[in-house]
């Protein structure tokens, strides 16, 4: 990884587009340049291994195999690793309570390996 850069000094803070517009020419930015993107994909791919590798792994192979559910794997898996680092009271009102499943009753990432 490369050292901490300080942004602010160098650009404007506002450049007039939409923060959808910003998201898209940044994702168009990224998938043009592969360092960019091959640190992205790494920096997801520790992340996901540091919270279970198991379970990483059989989300990587749903991708791999372009499994129907990896779509719903990846993001669960995604949402988990946004989950833990929130701090529990947060966790607790954003799942009303049930961390294995979305408030719209759809299981989570764990039910595909029940």
């Amino acid at each position: 990884m490369t050292d901490s850069i300080d942004i602010k000094t160098r650009l404007p803070t506002r450049v007039g587009l939409s923060s959808h517009a910003i998201f898209r020419l940044w994702k168009t930015a990224l998938k043009d340049d592969e360092t960019l993107l091959d640190e992205a994909i790494a920096s997801v791919h520790e992340q996901i291994t540091s919270l279970d590798q198991a379970r990483a792994e059989q989300v990587m192979s749903l991708i791999i195999r372009r499994h129907r559910d990896a779509k719903e794997a990846f993001k669960a898996m995604l949402m988990a690793i946004r989950t833990q680092s929130r701090p529990a009271t947060d966790v607790n009102r954003r799942w009303n309570g049930t961390p294995d499943r979305h408030p719209k009753g759809t299981p989570l990432i764990d039910a595909f390996w029940r």
